[in-house]
């Protein structure tokens, strides 16, 4: 009675007989499966192996197969399912793909790597969006993205531009001459020199060289220096605005140009009162308005706007 072992021993050394007669083991593992009349379809939807990768071994196409672990892992289901040893197959495959890349060199080893690598058809189609496409849809986004951020937001991203015109508006309506005190006129100089008085003849001792004496005239004004004093006294009237909140004023005087600019909580401006003026804001109870130091009430609102007329919505009170 035979043995389990020694059937096994016989059935190994057949299939070292049938290798051994073989030109490879990939040449081994294509007769037998021609002989099982299997075609490579069939093998491959039994092992779940890949098209390529049975050929490969069958050919012993090293370069065309994984790495060293995953061939043997093949090697071993394609002889088991073929009903050879798999032990067997998996050393002389091995052997002989040793064998070929000792045989090879450096210029085998290169070819082998370079085959590994995948190839342009293999990967993903390129991409054929031009830069300038992308940067135009990267600039679209961008814009989209600040266009959000300043609507929930409120804010103005060109608000700079407003504040630097009301700035320049606001150096404007300062320039104008409220806070600086007029340099006297040639009329006021020359009203203020005293008239020479008359020449008195003084009476003198019998004998004596009368004497012209200049004695000075009455203290009653002269009708240029009366004048030139109801002028000052007009020009001496100033009105006085106290912001107590941002606002904006447009100064008109008589039929001069509007002048319009945007004045802070806390700041003060003065002008004198010449002929007829008038003040515009923006903001209800936005100033406190003197004139002459006495305060006036701020104006009703007419159309959306403050507007006070002087001298005509209130009198001008007396300089004290």
């Amino acid at each position: 009675m035979n043995k389990p072992g020694m059937n096994e021993n016989r059935l190994q050394d057949q299939g070292q007989e049938h290798m051994a007669g073989s030109d490879h083991a990939g040449a081994y593992l294509r007769k037998l499966r021609t002989e099982k009349g299997l075609s490579v379809k069939e093998v491959c939807e039994a092992t779940r192996i890949s098209e390529i990768n049975l050929t490969a071994m069958e050919s012993q196409d090293f370069a065309a197969l994984p790495a060293e672990t995953f061939t043997r892992g093949l090697l071993t289901i394609y002889a088991r399912y073929l009903g050879a040893d798999p032990a067997h197959v998996v050393t002389r495959f091995m052997r002989e793909r040793e064998q070929k890349n000792q045989g090879g060199g450096k210029r085998a080893r290169t070819r082998q790597a370079s085959h590994r690598i995948l190839s342009p058809k293999k990967l993903a189609e390129p991409a054929h969006i031009s830069s300038i496409t992308m940067a135009a849809v990267l600039l679209l986004c961008i814009v989209i993205l600040v266009t959000g951020i300043c609507m929930y937001t409120s804010w103005n991203p060109f608000s700079f531009l407003v504040r630097e015109t009301d700035s320049i508006q606001s150096a404007v309506m300062h320039a104008l001459p409220g806070d600086t005190v007029p340099e006297p006129s040639a009329q006021v100089a020359e009203s203020e020199v005293i008239a020479p008085a008359p020449d008195v003849t003084t009476p003198t001792a019998p004998g004596a060289p009368k004497e012209s004496v200049s004695q000075g005239a009455p203290d009653q004004p002269s009708p240029a220096s009366a004048a030139t004093s109801s002028t000052a006294a007009a020009g001496s009237d100033r009105v006085t605005v106290e912001f107590l909140k941002d606002t904006n004023l447009i100064l008109t005087r008589d039929n001069e140009k509007p002048m319009s600019s945007m004045f802070k909580k806390g700041e003060k401006q003065s002008w004198p009162v010449t002929g007829s003026m008038q003040l515009t804001f923006d903001t209800s109870g936005s100033a406190m308005i003197l004139v002459n130091g006495q305060k006036l009430p701020f104006p009703g609102e007419v159309g959306g706007k403050y507007t006070l007329n002087l001298p005509a919505d209130a009198p001008i009170p007396s300089t004290p």
